[in-house]
């Protein structure tokens, strides 16, 4: 039988802020707006679309379009660069995790973005499938399930860190496991990890006993 874990990324694995509020600082100058890591938290998990309409909602579509386009760019320039913050535990996790299942990572992001996480820290062969938002145009929720069909997993579990994580999980019908250390909060009861190192242990109890629908 073949299991999964599928993985969000702002909030899940890093905390990429402290990089991308300088970036998108360079930018938005031209219209005298700054942005601070605290407000980028705030945001991280939308689509780009949506991060332009909440942090720059007096401009108009095209013009906070051309904005964030070009703060995209600059940020996963950076990124690629610089990294970011890795939460405690990642790595040594993920290679423990990928010897027993099959890892993927699906995110609201844009491509260049993820491409950039899995560069910086040599994560290229720790995932065996990626998708994003930037590459399909649709959300989370088919997005994951998309992923789960193609990589023909009976099995599956996603971890992220926000409400609409879980709905998107809950809409793809896989499981789900808060990353209570990340960004956000969730309305009801679940599987959480306070710490990244948890993971494969509360892994192993879920996919025990869960059933994809």
């Amino acid at each position: 039988m073949k299991y999964g874990i599928l993985f969000d990324l702002d909030g899940t694995l890093w905390d990429s802020s402290n990089t991308v509020a300088p970036a998108w600082n360079e930018v938005m100058a031209s219209e005298g707006l700054t942005v601070t890591p605290a407000i980028m938290r705030s945001v991280m998990g939308k689509t780009l679309m949506e991060i332009g309409k909440a942090l720059l909602p007096a401009l108009s579509p095209e013009r906070h379009k051309a904005l964030t386009d070009e703060c995209s760019r600059l940020e996963c320039i950076r990124l690629r660069e610089n990294g970011a913050y890795l939460f405690p535990d990642v790595k040594e996790t993920l290679e423990r995790l990928k010897k027993q299942y099959y890892l993927g990572l699906v995110s609201n992001c844009q491509v260049p973005y993820k491409e950039a996480f899995l560069h910086y820290y040599h994560f290229e062969s720790l995932f065996d499938g990626t998708l994003c938002a930037g590459e399909t145009g649709r959300g989370k929720g088919e997005n994951i399930a998309t992923l789960v069909k193609k990589a023909g997993l009976e099995k599956a579990v996603y971890v992220g860190d926000t409400q609409s994580d879980f709905d998107a999980a809950q809409d793809a019908g896989t499981a789900f496991v808060w990353a209570g250390y990340g960004f956000g909060q969730i309305d009801r009861e679940t599987n959480k990890i306070a710490h990244f190192s948890e993971l494969p242990d509360l892994v192993g109890k879920i996919l025990g006993e869960f059933q994809i629908v």
